[in-house]
Formats: structure tokens, C-alpha cells, sequence
């Protein structure tokens, strides 16, 4: 069994406000060079993550 991975699976509602696209929040909020240095070191797999600040 790899333990290098898992997976953590929550119910969010997807209209609330504090729930955010990381692309969409690091434009706001990451300088270009960090937003590609980002992306680069995660093979652009940052399509599919979201933050949640709640």
C-alpha cells in the first residue's frame, strides 16, 4: 500500500465565499513569479485545487 498519498473528501457548499479556486485567490493575492513557481514544482496540477477559509 503507498502511503505517500491520500485522499480527503469534504462536502462544501460551492457558492459560499469562502470557498475559492486556487488559481482565481493567487492571482489576487501571488505575484506572477510565485504563481509559476507554484505551478512548475506540481507538474500545472494546481488546475484542481481549492482553498477554503473557513
Amino acid at each position: 500500500m503507498d502511503k505517500t498519498e491520500f485522499r480527503l473528501t469534504v462536502d462544501v457548499d460551492e457558492n459560499d465565499d469562502r470557498f475559492r479556486k486556487w488559481g482565481d485567490w493567487a492571482k489576487e493575492n501571488l505575484d506572477l513569479a510565485t504563481q509559476l513557481r507554484i505551478r512548475m514544482s506540481n507538474g500545472w496540477g494546481t488546475d484542481s485545487w481549492y482553498l477554503w477559509f473557513g
